[in-house]
């Protein structure tokens, strides 16, 4: 058995052991997160340049609704960012939902105004725009509520400083195609 010794109050810079048991086949996938966690860590980052997520896009809880919540005016670079990233589509989709605010869309319509195919599974539309929520360290703006088998389910996002930041990074990333999807 090997033993390490650790500063009492260890801080800043100093190295710490990080000991975690896991199966074999799941190491290499760790490792690789790890890895990704420390070199996202470490990437200069300009003050006064352009915002660059802090995260990757599988930073977080397994449910990425424990995130934190979303906070104006602090979060508004990260919302210009996360608007900026999506494609021509996503972001059709996201402008539509974030439009709909708490009254909500069904996801048969997001995916018709947004121009998906119909055969387009939407939960991997989802978790791509879910994954720039990620990136940013915020909890995706919307929230599910009923299903049914013809219309998907209705998607609404709460009036809030999450709606109020999208809804202006939205604008200012396309106002065009904003304004088309109701914002």
């Amino acid at each position: 058995m090997s033993v390490v010794e650790v500063p009492v109050a260890p801080a800043g810079d100093d190295l710490v052991p990080v000991l975690v048991w896991v199966p074999a086949r799941r190491a290499p996938r760790i490792q690789a997160q790890i890895h990704l966690l420390l070199a996202a860590d470490e990437r200069p980052r300009d003050p006064d340049g352009p915002y660059q997520p802090p995260h990757t896009n599988t930073f977080g809880p397994t449910n990425a609704w424990d995130l934190p919540e979303w906070e104006a005016p602090d979060d508004a670079p990260a919302a210009d960012w996360l608007a900026r990233s999506l494609g021509s589509t996503q972001f059709r989709l996201l402008a539509q939902l974030v439009a709909a605010g708490p009254a909500g869309i069904w996801t048969g319509e997001l995916r018709r105004g947004a121009g998906y195919d119909p055969a387009t599974s939407m939960s991997g539309v989802f978790k791509a725009i879910g994954g720039r929520f990620r990136s940013v360290g915020r909890k995706p703006a919307w929230r599910g509520g009923e299903k049914d088998s013809q219309k998907g389910q209705r998607l609404q996002v709460p009036d809030g400083p999450a709606r109020d930041l999208l809804r202006a990074a939205l604008r200012a990333a396309n106002p065009s195609v904003a304004e088309e999807c109701g914002l």
